[in-house]
């Protein structure tokens, strides 16, 4: 489970990583990043009552002010394949699983 929580964070940080000015690069990377993980977190709770509708997506979305839309359909398609993969067991992890994704993406997002 590894491989695809690492591939998301270095997306996120790549596709958030170059929007700041560099005093508060470092806290906005942070903002960002969690704002990231956490949106995926909100879809991939989506998934355990079915196929996320669009209009349930976009409710979601407009809590993430940070995370732009091109990365937020990525991470709508990634939520959904790591469901279909290990289904509601992956939900028990969150905690870890999210503050790795939030360390991944902000460290990357600061070499940037």
């Amino acid at each position: 489970m590894k491989v695809p929580l690492v591939t998301l964070a270095l997306v996120m940080a790549v596709l958030v990583g170059p929007v700041r000015a560099e005093d508060s690069r470092n806290a906005f990377c942070e903002k960002a990043c969690k704002q990231a993980a956490d949106y995926y977190w909100d879809v991939l709770s989506l998934n355990t009552s079915g196929t996320p509708k669009d209009a349930d997506i976009k409710r979601i979305r407009a809590k993430y002010d940070l995370v732009p839309d091109v990365l937020a359909v990525s991470i709508a398609e990634r939520a959904a394949l790591v469901y279909q993969q290990f289904g509601r067991e992956v939900l028990n992890y969150k905690e870890e699983m999210n503050a790795e994704i939030v360390g991944i993406c902000s460290e990357s997002c600061k070499e940037d």
